[in-house]
C-alpha cells in the first residue's frame, strides 16, 4: 500500500524517461486525474465481478470487497425531523446501480458500547416503529447521508468502516496494495497511448523527444482541453 503521491511520482518517472514533450504538456495533476479515475474503473469492474460470483455460489446479489480498501472513519451523529443520521458527502465510492450505498459497510459505536447496527432498505423506514422494543439500530444510505433508527439510544459519536474515495488534491489517499500494480501498468500504458506521434527530435536528456499530439482516450483528452 503507498499513498497516491508516491505512485504518481512513479507513473511521472517512467513516462518521461522515454517521452519528452516541448511545452510540458502533462502536468502531475494530470496523472493524479486519470489515476483516480483508474482507480474508481478498478472498484467499479470489481464490485461488479463479485456481484455476479456471489450470485451464482448463494444466489444472492451483493458485492464483497477486500479488508485493504476499507477505512475506518469517525462521524458525529446528527438530528433531522424524523432520523439520526451522519452525513458522508464525498468521502464515500459510489458504484453505478447501487440503491443499497455497498460504500458503507458497516456502522459500530466509537468508543463506547451500544446496541448492534443492522443494515436495512430505505424503503423499509417509515415500518421499522413496528418492530417490536430492541436497542438495535437500523441503518441504511440515502444520497450522502447513512441514517439511524432505534427504538433505544442512538450514540453521539459512530466508526463507519467505508471504501473511500479519491478526492481532489488528496496526495494522502493509500492506493490498496492489490491495485497498485494494476494502476501502474494501466496509466503509463494510457500516457504512452496518448504520447504516440511524430518522432521530432532528441532531447537534452537523450530520450526520445515526443511531441504529445494525438490524445486517444477520453480522459486524456479531457486533460488536453483543461490544459489549453
Amino acid at each position: 500500500m503507498s499513498k497516491i503521491s508516491h505512485t504518481v511520482q512513479i507513473i511521472m518517472d517512467l513516462f518521461y524517461q522515454s517521452y519528452t514533450s516541448d511545452e510540458n504538456f502533462f502536468q502531475e495533476e494530470h496523472f493524479h486525474y486519470v489515476i483516480a479515475s483508474y482507480y474508481n474503473s478498478l472498484l467499479v469492474a470489481d464490485y461488479n465481478k463479485s456481484k455476479a460470483e456471489n450470485a451464482s455460489e448463494n444466489g444472492y446479489v451483493y458485492p464483497t470487497f477486500s479488508a485493504g480498501m476499507m477505512i475506518n472513519k469517525k462521524y458525529d451523529v446528527k438530528t433531522d425531523d424524523d432520523f439520526k443520521y451522519i452525513e458522508i458527502g464525498s468521502d464515500v465510492v459510489t458504484f453505478p446501480y447501487d440503491n443499497r450505498g455497498y460504500g458503507v459497510q458497516s456502522l459500530r459505536c466509537y468508543n463506547k458500547a451500544c446496541g448492534n447496527f443492522f443494515r436495512t432498505e430505505p424503503s423499509n423506514k417509515q415500518r421499522l416503529c413496528l418492530l417490536p422494543f430492541t436497542n438495535s439500530i437500523w441503518w441504511w444510505v440515502e444520497n450522502d447521508r447513512v441514517y439511524m433508527y432505534s427504538a433505544g439510544q442512538i450514540p453521539g459519536e459512530v466508526t463507519a468502516t467505508i471504501i473511500p474515495s479519491i478526492k481532489e488534491g488528496d496526495d494522502d489517499f493509500f492506493i490498496p496494495q492489490s491495485y497498485e500494480s494494476q494502476i501502474i501498468n494501466g496509466v503509463l500504458g494510457l500516457f504512452k497511448q496518448a504520447a504516440q506521434g511524430a518522432v521530432i527530435d532528441i532531447a537534452n536528456n537523450s530520450n526520445p523527444n515526443e511531441v504529445i499530439q494525438t490524445v486517444v482516450d477520453s480522459v486524456l483528452r479531457n486533460l488536453k482541453t483543461k490544459a489549453q
